[in-house]
């Protein structure tokens, strides 16, 4: 199954023509979502943490004048296949420290990003085991 968390309608700068409906649109796996309840009982800012990253995600791949507002060393391309390309990403969580913030794969497709999967040191994730969640995942969604 799958859920629509949210869609944002982007605005271009004021210096171009302006084209409304330009929209980045946010899907999580239900697996997703469930690991983010679980985390959210201990840390209760994990769903505006990830409002925020949205934000982000909505500048740096924005369809038509992206911009860099993650640094590569939160963001990153893990691989790239015709059909999507897929992502690991850091989630700043107020409440913890560098080391111990979420990491979430997802997939970007065109103008849809669809979040996989999410670990934590606090968790003692596995980053191999948590990569291949993320491939087994994305194939729910795009199949």
């Amino acid at each position: 199954g799958l859920s629509l968390v949210s869609e944002y309608h982007m605005s271009l700068p004021s210096t171009e023509e302006p084209c409304s409906g330009i929209t980045l649109k946010f899907v999580e796996h239900d697996r997703f979502q469930s690991e983010v309840q679980k985390f959210s009982k201990r840390h209760r800012t994990v769903p505006d943490d990830i409002q925020s990253l949205q934000r982000l995600l909505e500048v740096q791949f924005h369809p038509t004048s992206p911009q860099t507002v993650i640094t590569p060393k939160n963001l990153h391309c893990v691989t790239r296949t015709a059909e999507y390309a897929l992502w690991k990403v850091v989630c700043v969580v107020q409440s913890l420290h560098k080391g111990q913030m979420p990491r979430m794969y997802f997939a970007l497709r065109g103008v849809t990003i669809y979040f996989l999967c999410m670990g934590t040191h606090i968790d003692n994730y596995d980053d191999g085991v948590l990569r291949a969640t993320a491939v087994e995942r994305v194939s729910d969604f795009l199949s």
